[in-house]
C-alpha cells in the first residue's frame, strides 16, 4: 500500500471533517506517517535478516507486484496485517487526541 492510498484508507476510518482543512490536512499527515511507520516496522520485523538486502532492492524497483510477491513468502496475508495496523493506529491516535 502506497502513502496515497493509506492515507485516503485513513481518511474513512477517522472523522477529520470538523477540523479546519490546514488542522485536517496536518492531521492526516501525521497519521499517515505513523501508521506507514508501523507498518513498515511490522513487515521488516517478518522478513529473515539475511534477506533484507534482497526485499530493499525488490521494493526499491518500484514494482508493486514484485514486492507483493517477495513479501507473500514471509507474510502470509499481508491485507490482514496491514488491516490490523491501520484500526491499531487509528485506535491510538483518537484514544491520545480525544476523538469519537
Amino acid at each position: 500500500m502506497n502513502p496515497k492510498e493509506l492515507k485516503e484508507r485513513l481518511f474513512k476510518d477517522i472523522d477529520v471533517n470538523q477540523l479546519p482543512e490546514r488542522l485536517r490536512e496536518e492531521t492526516m499527515q501525521k497519521l499517515t506517517y505513523l501508521t506507514m511507520k508501523k507498518l513498515i516496522q511490522e513487515i521488516m520485523k517478518k522478513i529473515p535478516e539475511n534477506r533484507l538486502e534482497e526485499f530493499t532492492m525488490v521494493s526499491e524497483s518500484g514494482n508493486p507486484e514484485r514486492t507483493q510477491e517477495f513479501l507473500s513468502k514471509f507474510i502470509h496475508n499481508l491485507t490482514a496485517l496491514t488491516d490490523e495496523i491501520i484500526r491499531t493506529e487509528v485506535e491510538t491516535f483518537k484514544k491520545v487526541h480525544n476523538i469519537s
